[in-house]
């Protein structure tokens, strides 16, 4: 089944029924499985200490992308009042410098779990690529990859306990996979099957027929280590102990068949991936299912998508505003709306700005 599952994960020294071993020196960009397939000795040596200059350089649309995971870090400072001030981004900016400062003036910068994605602007994407210890997997060469790069970046300096990340969850994606790779620190993942996952492995079977929803599989990445794991399939969370220096990785999404990418995939290679919460199937949902009203909305956002939106607000017959399902939910599946008109608009607008600088 390796079109949807395959590796479930890489860990260092261990080797899993269809999973792949790797263990790479972060120094280097020598695999100790394969020859890599581009060397990188004469590129200065990256280091998350790089990432602040690569966040900075970003174009508008990427920085917007900045979340936070976890942690105390200021809300007003992580977007800003104004996009175009000077310090609109401050915040992050600050998270990333890797100054060394002591614990009474960094204490809730050091106890917190933010990231970033890095898609629109080609420029600085290329340039992170070109620098990156590994930018493809050595034994990758037909795989088709997504337009974006995840970063993640966590500090745990001063704590005296694991930090998580998101709660449980699976990620709305319809690509194969996405690998990560540790650039520096431990990372913990946990990691447990989902329903669909099980029942394809029960009936596909492939030695593993006997995996259940509540068996967990815990992952320590170290610096130099690669996880590959399909996170549609796989219910994931993540943990940063106590240390000393960053916990911080960086991530690829792919696609074994490029031929087989539907319109979801379409809009996502067109820079559409988004780095917000979101609300979830925790079930198998059905198509006009009222999945909250105006009185019991959950506190969150809903995605949205111009091509491939499972959801719509309806007016009831109480005259009471609800979203309901337009289409099966699969369990652990975002519910999504359609964009609406105004952003459309501001989409159209930042094309017609872009085309102006061009």
């Amino acid at each position: 089944y390796k079109a949807v599952h395959l590796p479930l994960f890489l860990q260092q020294q261990s080797t899993i029924t269809d999973s792949h071993t790797t263990r790479q020196d972060p120094a280097s960009n020598d695999c100790s499985c394969c020859d890599s397939s581009e060397p990188n000795a004469t590129k200065p040596q990256f280091t998350w200490k790089d990432l602040k200059q690569i966040f900075a350089d970003l174009q508008k649309e990427d920085k917007k992308s900045w979340c936070i995971e976890n942690g105390k870090t200021n809300e007003k400072e992580r977007i800003g009042s104004d996009d175009n001030a000077k310090d609109a981004y401050g915040g992050a900016l600050d998270f990333l410098d890797p100054k060394d400062e002591p614990e009474e003036k960094t204490k809730e910068k050091d106890f917190s779990y933010c990231s970033f994605l890095i898609q629109n602007d080609n420029r600085t994407k290329q340039e992170a690529l070109s620098r990156f210890p590994m930018s493809t997997l050595p034994f990758s060469d037909t795989w088709v990859y997504g337009p974006s790069i995840w970063v993640f970046f966590g500090r745990n300096r001063f704590g005296k306990e694991e930090m998580q990340g998101r709660p449980d969850h699976t990620d709305s994606v319809s690509h194969d996979g996405t690998w990560h790779y540790q650039l520096s620190g431990i990372k913990k993942w946990h990691l447990r099957p989902t329903k669909k996952l099980v029942e394809h492995m029960k009936e596909k079977g492939g030695g593993v027929n006997d995996l259940t929803e509540s068996d967990v599989v815990q992952v320590d990445c170290n610096a130099g280590d690669v996880l590959v794991v399909n996170t549609a399939l796989w219910w994931h969370q993540t943990k940063i102990p106590p240390q000393p220096d960053p916990s911080v990785s960086y991530a690829r999404d792919f696609y074994l068949d490029a031929n087989k990418m539907d319109p979801a995939d379409i809009e996502e290679a067109g820079g559409g991936m988004t780095n917000v919460d979101g609300m979830y199937a925790s079930n198998d949902v059905e198509a006009g299912t009222i999945v909250f009203t105006e009185h019991d909305m959950p506190d969150g956002e809903l995605h949205r998508s111009a091509t491939a939106p499972n959801c719509e607000v309806v007016e009831l017959e109480d005259g009471t505003s609800a979203v309901v399902t337009t289409k099966n939910v699969a369990c652990g599946d975002f519910f999504c709306l359609p964009e609406s008109d105004s952003e459309e608009e501001d989409d159209d607008e930042e094309i017609e700005e872009k085309e102006e600088e061009d």
